[in-house]
């Protein structure tokens, strides 16, 4: 089994499951009683949120929110839905459905390269030459606020590549 990512650094995709439209008309799943249902459901997004690829483990029972009975998980192996194995049960197609862990860690992995290169490709104040028209040099100029340590006065520079006042400072605070 997979080892449980966490996923709190808020880089991660979001899981879906999937519940397709020809769900709506499978007698298998349209037979199943509520409960069996229920836990068909929950299984597959529980299996994607955790990445286990369709694996449900005996353990991992107990830990999803509507507890499962033995009639449950019988009647979904008996109806085609899971596979029993020695450890547990397979969903059975998952990766057909639902995405994969691969599919995540690949999305994810895309994400992470996507952002550090658009981190990259934004300029920084090395990058602007001194004789760069004013309007470009206003763009890239240094956060001014609270977090700006060593602001004793509302006067600006040609040091801090800025040609305007800053709307944040009154008036009568610029050396003119």
């Amino acid at each position: 089994m997979p080892a449980l990512l966490p996923r709190l650094d808020g880089d991660a995709v979001m899981t879906d499951a999937r519940f397709p439209d020809r769900w709506l008309t499978n007698r298998q799943i349209l037979g199943l009683p509520a409960d069996a249902f229920r836990l068909f459901v929950i299984a597959n997004a529980w299996a994607v949120s955790n990445r286990t690829d369709g694996r449900i483990d005996l353990t991992d029972l107990s830990m999803m929110p509507d507890p499962a009975h033995d009639s449950d998980r019988s009647l979904l192996v008996e109806t085609g839905l899971w596979e029993a194995d020695t450890r547990g049960y397979v969903i059975a197609g998952f990766a057909n459905v639902q995405t994969t862990a691969a599919q995540l860690a690949a999305a994810e992995q895309k994400l992470a390269a996507d952002r550090l290169r658009k981190a990259k490709s934004k300029p920084t104040r090395s990058d602007v030459p001194p004789e760069a028209p004013s309007e470009f040099r206003a763009t890239v100029k240094d956060r001014q606020g609270p977090a700006r340590t060593g602001r004793t006065t509302g006067t600006t520079t040609d040091d801090e590549f800025v040609d305007f006042p800053d709307p944040r400072y009154p008036a009568d605070n610029y050396e003119t």
